[in-house]
């Protein structure tokens, strides 16, 4: 029986005949094929996806004109389905609306004028009835007054909040009140970057890890057993309404 060359034994056709330290600049072939795979994923994700779409579109969105202004419809009170009902230029428009917890949200773009509209729910036209409403040949329909409307830049402005003001008391809520449904997180905000180096932890959100306290357990191996350290995490909002983050360690 012939000799195995030293070619022909698995160990050596397992080897690497070349170094495949990846270059300067370039992608590991492993993390690359892992950030395809993730965006990929989200890509073909039923909720993510219409948020792509919007995205893309706002590359060539210039806002409203003039005569036009941002309106924001809400449907409360049930329903599977939910349509705007609406007529713009004479003509009538059946819009569907996003889902949002257990409610129903909209926002577009409608003439600057007395805006007449109704909601199609389940295949039923109806109007809200925590909304204004109005008579009209068709029957009735909520209202809303997108004429007499102030730019919001006039009304709030980030450089002028008070952090620390507001009004506090020992009066509680009214029942009312705490029966309303909290706001709902849109799933867009829950997608988070994949943390590649430690894949068995799920990643947080930048709004749950702010205006914490963290203890650094790890702290007393480098200062010794008489010390810990902690961490705090603020989150505020600027004039560029953009976020920013700081964060205050001390070691006691």
């Amino acid at each position: 029986m012939p000799n195995k060359t030293p070619d022909s034994t698995p160990e050596a056709q397992d080897a690497p005949s070349a170094d495949h330290t990846p270059k300067s600049g370039s992608t590991p072939r492993g993390l690359s094929r892992r950030l395809t795979s993730v965006y990929g994923a989200l890509k073909s994700c039923d909720e993510i996806t219409p948020y792509l779409d919007d995205v893309n579109g706002l590359r060539s969105w210039e806002g409203p004109t003039e005569d036009m202004v941002t309106a924001v419809f809400h449907w409360s009170h049930g329903g599977d389905e939910v349509y705007l009902l609406c007529d713009e230029e004479g003509e009538a428009r059946r819009i569907r609306m996003s889902r949002n917890g257990n409610s129903f949200i909209l926002v577009r773009d409608v003439p600057r004028e007395m805006y007449s509209y109704a909601f199609v729910v389940d295949g039923v036209v109806r109007c809200a009835p925590d909304q204004p409403t109005e008579e009209t040949p068709d029957g009735p329909k909520n209202v809303m007054d997108c004429f007499n409307v102030t730019p919001i830049e006039s009304t709030f402005d980030l450089e002028q909040v008070d952090p620390n003001g507001g009004e506090y008391g020992h009066n509680m809520p009214s029942s009312s009140y705490l029966s309303h449904e909290p706001p709902v997180v849109p799933n867009a905000m829950l997608y988070r970057s994949p943390d590649f180096d430690n894949s068995h932890r799920i990643g947080n959100d930048l709004h749950v890890m702010a205006n914490h306290v963290y203890h650094d357990t790890k702290s007393r191996k480098a200062f010794g057993p008489n010390y810990n350290s902690y961490i705090n995490i603020h989150c505020w909002e600027t004039s560029t309404a953009e976020v920013s983050l700081a964060r205050k360690w001390v070691c006691v």
